[in-house]
């Protein structure tokens, strides 16, 4: 079960007041996505992972984290680039405006994650054309986030699956053919994204997903 409780949060960029939604707890019943998207209940608390301020449209994950942008900066570059793109899913607008404002505000592993979120966002509504959008612009940060974590091999694995969702199979083939790791269940994902990008597959598919193909 999901527990939301609504709080009292001050915005950092304008001073003012607003009511927000937290999420205390939840659970997960079920296998994440290959892209590391949880499963249900926490799948359907996306909402809650972030809060707009009302009164100037700053968002953040917490409305009390300061940024370097200005109010007049918010509106040229987070504002029009928003209202340029036609999103099927507030939450999902919600979430570029979010990358975006992390974006410039430098913060790009966590611009990394909102683009992904975007995307998880506009699945859930299928709005197919944004969220091969939204994987781009969380790949064009990729690189970067996985050197910065050290070769994180969960991020390795997360950027094959926004490979093979943008349709770019021959990049996902060419660059994880020979990639070897650490544990046993990677290398089955790892062959798995290779097979369906072979197959020209972008679906959804979750780790139960791949221990199903390999038991049959």
């Amino acid at each position: 079960m999901s527990r939301p409780k609504p709080i009292t949060v001050t915005c950092a960029l304008c001073g003012e007041e607003s009511t927000q939604i937290i999420l205390l707890s939840t659970n997960r019943m079920g296998s994440s996505d290959l892209d590391l998207r949880p499963p249900e209940m926490a799948r359907s608390t996306m909402c809650w992972w972030l809060q707009e301020c009302p009164h100037c449209g700053y968002v953040a994950w917490d409305l009390k984290n300061t940024t370097s942008l200005t109010r007049d900066l918010l509106r040229e570059v987070i504002f029009s680039p928003c209202e340029e793109r036609n999103f099927d899913s507030k939450l999902a607008a919600r979430y570029y405006k979010l990358y975006l404002t992390l974006y410039f505000d430098s913060k790009r592993e966590d611009a990394f994650r909102a683009a992904l979120r975007a995307a998880w966002a506009c699945d859930d509504v299928g709005d197919s054309e944004n969220a091969v959008f939204c994987r781009k612009l969380a790949l064009s940060l990729a690189d970067r986030v996985i050197a910065s974590k050290h070769n994180d091999e969960n991020l390795i694995i997360q950027k094959a699956d926004l490979l093979r969702r943008s349709g770019q199979f021959d990049t996902l083939i060419r660059e994880y053919a020979d990639k070897t790791f650490s544990k046993p269940i990677l290398n089955q994902i790892v062959a798995f994204q290779i097979q369906k990008a072979k197959e020209k597959d972008t679906g959804c598919y979750t780790v139960a997903d791949v221990i199903d193909g390999e038991q049959e």
